[in-house]
């Protein structure tokens, strides 16, 4: 149900956007919304994992939706608020990056 609401408000937001390209803090809503439900999508994945590398592998699978809706959160807060500047932005991004567990080599 949380992902069928993330994905409603992502559909809403893109569509704000689409209409007057002007406001880029929707489209980043829009990815953030979209980000929460592969969220979701990813917790599905461990829990029906049957063997201990599936979770492994869903665990580390699962790490890409949460870095996007780290960056897509970071960009709404920077467009819409404008708040925070842009060492903070790199730092929380980064340190997010720096932490996936998914190799670069299997993307």
């Amino acid at each position: 149900m949380v992902a069928s609401a993330c994905l409603t408000l992502a559909v809403l937001h893109f569509g704000v956007w689409w209409r007057n390209r002007w406001p880029w803090c929707s489209l980043a809503f829009a990815v953030a919304a979209l980000a929460a439900a592969g969220v979701g999508g990813g917790e599905l994945l461990v829990m029906r994992a049957r063997t201990p590398e599936a979770i492994g592998a869903a665990l580390r699978w699962a790490d890409v939706p949460i870095f996007v809706l780290v960056a897509a959160l970071v960009a709404f807060v920077r467009l819409d608020f404008r708040t925070c500047g842009p060492g903070e932005e790199v730092e929380a991004v980064a340190g997010k990056g720096s932490s996936m567990r998914v190799p670069i080599s299997s993307l």
